[in-house]
């Protein structure tokens, strides 16, 4: 019982840090660095509108916390070298374009 609090405690700590850190974060330029090195990946995968990624119904992006861990994810994977501003920006775009958390 004591262990499952302490975690619902981290969760919400971590819930609403990420929650004024995004509020900060500038979407439009979110949008741009999405469209500047996010898209062309994605419309390669799927072959075709890479927005689909975002918006199937087997989306392993179910809450703020996952889209976070995305979004790192791929800026990582593509070595981009975003600092958590950039990250955040690219989070509140996606998040207000197609997630709505």
């Amino acid at each position: 019982m004591m262990q499952t609090n302490i975690k619902l405690l981290i969760f919400t700590f971590i819930y609403i840090l990420l929650s004024q850190t995004l509020c900060a974060a500038d979407s439009q330029n979110g949008e741009k660095l999405h469209q500047e090195n996010c898209v062309s990946c994605h419309s390669a995968m799927t072959g075709g509108d890479g927005s689909i990624l975002y918006t199937r119904t087997d989306n392993r992006v179910v809450d703020t916390h996952a889209l976070n861990k995305q979004v790192h994810r791929c800026q990582s994977s593509l070595g981009l070298g975003w600092n958590s501003s950039q990250i955040n920006d690219v989070h509140k775009f996606l998040n207000q374009s197609f997630y709505h958390f």
